[in-house]
């Protein structure tokens, strides 16, 4: 590694140039390549100082699962072990994958994409969203009460309610 101007290169054991000096950032090199910074933008070089990605994005993380997420003009995508966009970058945020699928939010909307961004469950707005995690919360809750019914038996005697659980030692006897 060398510098020069305030720029990184490599020279080879030979002392010939095998990366120019023309780089901000050289990251260590891996599996071949290495990611850099050039004119505030990042992208890949391999080992004889080939740009395998050319140097359009604003950040680039480290690869998972041979995915690697990278911002490009604000927007969120990811490219793959190929160096191939294998998610174009036009999300605004895009959750972690599980089970191959992840949650993305795109044009103001919440969608769920598979691994190749393509769009595999209809958008919600945030307000759609902030709904159905109201009815979700709804479902919970009636499903929570009705789970307590069940457990308990509830009779009603002649202005007397009585409410005896199943469980032995705990029954209560209500009067009005």
């Amino acid at each position: 590694k060398v510098i020069s101007a305030g720029k990184i290169g490599y020279y080879n054991e030979d002392g010939r140039m095998i990366i120019p000096c023309e780089y901000q950032q050289i990251w260590d090199f891996e599996n071949g390549r290495a990611k850099m910074l050039k004119d505030g933008l990042m992208g890949y070089i391999n080992e004889n100082g080939l740009e395998i990605v050319p140097p359009l994005y604003q950040q680039i993380w480290d690869s998972q699962n041979g995915m690697a997420r990278v911002i490009k003009n604000g927007k969120i995508g990811f490219i793959n072990h190929a160096c191939i966009e294998g998610i174009p970058p036009v999300y605004t945020q895009i959750w972690d994958f599980h089970e191959g699928k992840a949650k993305a939010i795109l044009d103001g909307k919440i969608i769920w994409i598979d691994a190749t961004g393509q769009q595999i469950a209809q958008a919600l707005s945030e307000q759609d969203t902030t709904t159905l995690r109201s009815i979700e919360e709804t479902e919970e809750l009636i499903e929570e009460t009705n789970q307590q019914l069940e457990e308990t038996n509830i009779n009603i005697f002649n202005n007397r309610i009585e409410i005896v659980k199943d469980k032995l030692t705990n029954s209560m006897l209500i009067q009005t």
